[in-house]
């Protein structure tokens, strides 16, 4: 079971890191006249990036032993936030191709 939990903690980070540096790649592109779509592309990929890292926290409290309580709590602050910010990156993105 342990060894379960491993792996998947490694592919929730390989998630994470792929997902921010495509977040980042495209607020750059963004602010150094990139197309439109990379205006919600950012939030798009920043919102999965905090929310596999939530993830990530969650399961990596299981091997914690110290300060558990703050992991598991700030892991939930990442998750949220990174709901959040998917859920305005989709609504952005929903505005800009009703235009």
């Amino acid at each position: 079971m342990e060894q379960l939990i491993v792996y998947a903690i490694l592919v929730l980070a390989a998630i994470t890191l792929v997902t921010a540096m495509l977040g980042i790649a495209s607020w750059a592109a963004m602010h150094y006249g990139g197309p439109e779509k990379n205006q919600y592309n950012s939030k798009i990929f920043a919102g999965i990036a905090y929310f596999t890292l939530g993830l990530n926290g969650l399961l990596c409290s299981y091997f914690v032993t110290e300060n558990h309580a703050l992991t598991y709590i700030l892991s939930w602050v990442f998750g949220i936030m990174g709901v959040f910010i998917l859920r305005s990156g989709l609504r952005l993105r929903k505005k800009m191709k009703g235009r």
